[in-house]
């Protein structure tokens, strides 16, 4: 699986790059229907009048050719990386006992 990460109106620490490529990295069990990752994360603008609004972004290539596309926002941008994680983790486990059960009925 290949990752990209891209940051927008934040600083790409060597913290939140390594973050990042844990979280993503922990849907390595679903390798084999994984291809491909691009990760944006940062601040959907510079203005917000409540404070900070973080974002995290995830589009997931999937072997067959299908993408999963998760966006999720936090007050905390690890809690927005967190989110998407969590989500594409569904989402994969979801996909993963669609295709056993076809499997299985075949």
């Amino acid at each position: 699986m290949t990752l990209n990460i891209r940051h927008r109106h934040v600083e790409l620490t060597e913290a939140i790059k390594a973050y990042v490529e844990v979280k993503i990295q922990a849907l390595a069990k679903y390798a084999d229907m994984v291809r491909h990752a691009d990760v944006e994360v940062g601040k959907e603008s510079m203005h917000h009048k409540n404070g900070d609004v973080f974002l995290c972004k995830a589009l997931v290539e999937l072997k067959d050719g299908k993408v999963l596309r998760v966006d999720r926002e936090a007050k905390d941008l690890y809690k927005a990386i967190d989110k998407v994680h969590d989500h594409m983790r569904r989402e994969l486990v979801e996909k993963h006992r669609s295709e056993l059960d076809a499997l299985s009925t075949a």
